[in-house]
């Protein structure tokens, strides 16, 4: 009968053993999900600043050809002197 508890026990103990590695690796799995999708939103943030700093030169850029054209910029005349 001994033998028998002694056994159960260790199943037991093994079968906790298993559900903690098992649960590590459920906490493991969701925090690498967790940075994955902070890492995708980071990246989405930075090429929304890309595209709106892209627009803003673009806007610079077409200020400055109109003032170019109506002889004003001096930015541009500085650049086409050298």
């Amino acid at each position: 009968m001994r033998k028998e508890r002694a056994k159960l026990k260790q199943i037991n103990l093994k079968l906790q053993n298993n559900q903690i590695d098992l649960e590590n690796k459920r906490v493991g799995l969701a925090f690498k999900a967790t940075a994955a999708l902070n890492v995708f939103e980071t990246n989405m943030l930075q090429i929304r600043l890309y595209r709106q700093t892209v627009n803003d030169y673009s806007s610079l850029l077409d200020g400055e050809i109109q003032l170019f054209n109506r002889g004003e910029s001096s930015l541009l005349k500085s650049i086409l002197e050298k």
